[in-house]
């Protein structure tokens, strides 16, 4: 049903463990925000990191044009992160998802005949109303509490 995601290696589906109506892009998201994860010295994989992985994928027009405004960019979002304790010494290189991100791929791969963009990825993060991303979108100008 997806043959135009034939790009994405199905390797990168295995290790994130996300469903197969995931778009290249929304897969892109997931990796940056292992990345994110991992720089910020994290043990798991949270819906914070999922907004910091939308506003590192840049070949979502929309994505771009709702998160890269004069006021909202990666480097604010970082900036508003700081608050995240790190993992500190002795920590394990393996990162999981924590339990609110797992439901939230997981709700999105309900639909599998639908295709998951980055922008299904944000709208249902906003609807998540996890605290700290409505914290974050709120002090980037993004979202009004």
């Amino acid at each position: 049903m997806f043959d135009d995601l034939k790009d994405v290696d199905d390797r990168e589906r295995e290790i994130f463990d996300l469903p197969k109506n995931f778009s290249q892009e929304s897969v892109r998201v997931i990796r940056l925000a292992f990345i994110e994860t991992s720089q910020h010295s994290h043990p798991s994989v949270e819906l914070v990191h999922i907004l910091l992985g939308l506003a590192r994928e840049s070949s979502s027009p929309t994505i771009e044009h709702l998160l890269h405004t004069e006021t909202v960019n990666l480097l604010s979002l970082r900036a508003a992160l700081k608050g995240l304790k790190p993992r500190g010494p002795g920590y394990s290189l393996h990162i999981i998802l924590d339990r609110p991100t797992q439901a939230l791929i997981e709700k999105l791969g309900k639909y599998e005949d639908e295709l998951v963009e980055p922008i299904d990825i944000l709208k249902e993060l906003i609807n998540w109303q996890d605290e700290l991303v409505m914290q974050l979108l709120n002090k980037v100008g993004f979202v009004e509490s």
